[in-house]
């Protein structure tokens, strides 16, 4: 996995020959922002920061220094949920189940009403690139 950090010869030349690796074919990959945060500082991410718009950028751009996570981030369970369906309804509720655990982690530790809030405050951002088969992101 390329963080697009190392500029020495090996590292051009292979991101030159593999331009749809994460690093684009340049030495300047370019990130995908989400609706409320800036996320041009993705190249130099230390996967430290857990903040709002730290997990948001890191879901937007999964090919990033973190994948699509930080330190210590587990992947989704998205299998347990869904046992026992069969056919095209796995795939809704598989993917409704990432949305979810998108909005699971950025709201992690609220309680209440803030939970609510929050949920409705990320949904645009879990939601963006979503399957449409996401119940959450349906209009």
């Amino acid at each position: 996995s390329d963080s697009c950090q190392s500029q020495d010869h090996c590292a051009q030349s292979c991101r030159a020959a593999n331009p749809s690796g994460p690093c684009g074919s340049g030495t300047s990959p370019t990130w995908t922002n989400t609706w409320d945060c800036d996320c041009s500082w993705l190249g130099s991410d230390s996967c430290q920061s857990q903040d709002h718009c730290a997990q948001s950028c890191r879901a937007a751009n999964p090919s990033g220094p973190c994948g699509a996570g930080g330190a210590g981030t587990q992947q989704c369970d998205v299998e347990t949920p869904c046992r026992g369906c069969g056919g095209v309804a796995c795939t809704g509720c598989r993917e409704t189940a990432k949305v979810q655990c998108c909005l699971d982690k950025a709201c992690y530790g609220c309680s209440g009403w803030q939970c609510e809030s929050c949920r409705q405050d990320n949904t645009a951002t879990c939601c963006m690139g979503a399957h449409p088969m996401a119940t959450q992101c349906t209009r």
